[in-house]
C-alpha cells in the first residue's frame, strides 16, 4: 500500500527488504547539512570561540557529542582515552564529552559505571563533561577532532556536521555504517567495536601525533560534504521525487 520509502542510506534500505520493500519502491536520499552554519573556522574564530566557551586555547581538543548512554559508546571512548592518557598528556590533548545524561532503566551496569567514572574524573584536567548545548556548531568549530563511538545508528547528522566543519572523524563501524561517508583513511578514520580490538586507541594516538593527517582528513571531509551532503541537494532530491 506504500508508494515508496525514503531511506538515508542503501544499508538502511536493505534492512527493509525482509519486510517486503520492493526495489521500485526504495528511494535513497542522503541527509543534508547546512554547510554555511557548519563551516570550518579561521584560526582567529577558533580562538575566540574557545574563549567564549571557556576552553583551553592551546589544547588539542577531541570532541564527543551525543547522549551519554551505552548505545552511544561513551564508555568505550572513555576507557580508550584512559588507556592513551600518557600520549594525551604529551600532546596536551583534552577530551570534551558534550550531551545530556540519560540513566538507562534496564542497564544498571552502565549506570553504575557512569556514576563511578564521573566521580573518578572529577578533578582530571584533560576530560571535561558538558551538558546538552544548543550552539552545537560552536563546539565543532572550537575543536580539532571528532570521535563517534556509537554502536547503532541510521545516518547520524552529527557526523555530517562535524565533517562539514572540517574536523577529522574517528567513527565506529556501527550497525548501520556504510561507505556513504567516503573512503576510509581519506575522509574519515574507522574502527571496529572496541571490545573486539584496540583500534580506537591507535587512531586516537595517530591523530594526536600527526597534525598533517588531521588537517588532510578534515579537508577531504569538508570536500565530501560539499559534493554530496549539502541540505540544498537533499531538498532538491525530495522535490524531484515528489514531482515524479
Amino acid at each position: 500500500r506504500i508508494g515508496g520509502v525514503v531511506c538515508s542510506t542503501e544499508t538502511l534500505a536493505n534492512t527493509l527488504v525482509d519486510f517486503g520493500l520492493k526495489d521500485e519502491r526504495k528511494f535513497i536520499i542522503n541527509n543534508g547539512v547546512d554547510t554555511v552554519k557548519f563551516a570550518p573556522p579561521s584560526q582567529n574564530e577558533k580562538k575566540k570561540l574557545r574563549e567564549l566557551l571557556g576552553l583551553p586555547s592551546d589544547a588539542l581538543l577531541f570532541l564527543f557529542i551525543g547522549l551519554k548512554t551505552d548505545r552511544k559508546g561513551i564508555r568505550e571512548l572513555c576507557e580508550a582515552w584512559i588507556q592513551v592518557e600518557n600520549t594525551a598528556a604529551n600532546y596536551n590533548a583534552h577530551l570534551l564529552l558534550v550531551g545530556n545524561e540519560k540513566p538507562e532503566a534496564n542497564n544498571a551496569s552502565f549506570n553504575d559505571w557512569w556514576r563511578s567514572f564521573k566521580s573518578a574524573i572529577h578533578n582530571d584536567g584533560n576530560i571535561t563533561l558538558v551538558g546538552g548545548v544548543e550552539n552545537v556548531e560552536d563546539w565543532f568549530r572550537a575543536s580539532d577532532v571528532f570521535v563517534f563511538p556509537s554502536k547503532k545508528e541510521g545516518m547520524p547528522n552529527v557526523v555530517l556536521e562535524a565533517m562539514s566543519t572540517g574536523l577529522p572523524i574517528i567513527t565506529n563501524r556501527f550497525e548501520g555504517y556504510s561507505a556513504v561517508y567516503g573512503d576510509e583513511g581519506v575522509t574519515h578514520l574507522a574502527f571496529s567495536h572496541r571490545e573486539k580490538s584496540r583500534e580506537l586507541e591507535r587512531l586516537l594516538c595517530l591523530l594526536m601525533e600527526d597534525e598533517n593527517r588531521r588537517l588532510n582528513i578534515g579537508h577531504e571531509a569538508r570536500k565530501e560534504i560539499l559534493a554530496s551532503f549539502s541540505v540544498e541537494e537533499s531538498v532538491k532530491s525530495f522535490i524531484d521525487l515528489f514531482q515524479d
